[in-house]
């Protein structure tokens, strides 16, 4: 299976994450395929290195302090949101597979 960390491209596919994680998961971080570490503040999906257009950042979020370089979806129910975070931290995950038929989750 060719996986990779999720890539979010509009406010359906983002919907769909919540109702997952909401309905199976009870995690509070999941990463997801954006980051910043090429160009501080300029945000891309690591896959193919292409600009992020969506985005559903939390308040105050990205915050662009040093390191914190990497996109999460952030769970606090109700809330989800997504903000920026130290790439060494341990997080659980959110993959997608090339054609984007399967979501895992880990």
């Amino acid at each position: 299976m060719n996986a990779h960390l999720a890539e979010v491209g509009d406010e359906n596919e983002d919907n769909f994450l919540k109702t997952l994680i909401s309905s199976y998961q009870s995690h509070k971080n999941y990463w997801l395929g954006g980051s910043d570490a090429n160009a501080e503040g300029v945000w891309q999906w690591m896959q193919n290195n292409h600009p992020i257009n969506y985005t559903n950042w939390g308040h105050g979020q990205p915050n662009n302090l040093h390191g914190k370089n990497c996109l999460v979806l952030h769970y606090n129910p109700p809330d989800f949101n997504w903000k920026a975070f130290d790439c060494m931290k341990y997080h659980n995950y959110i993959c997608e597979t090339e054609n984007s038929s399967w979501i895992i989750l880990g």
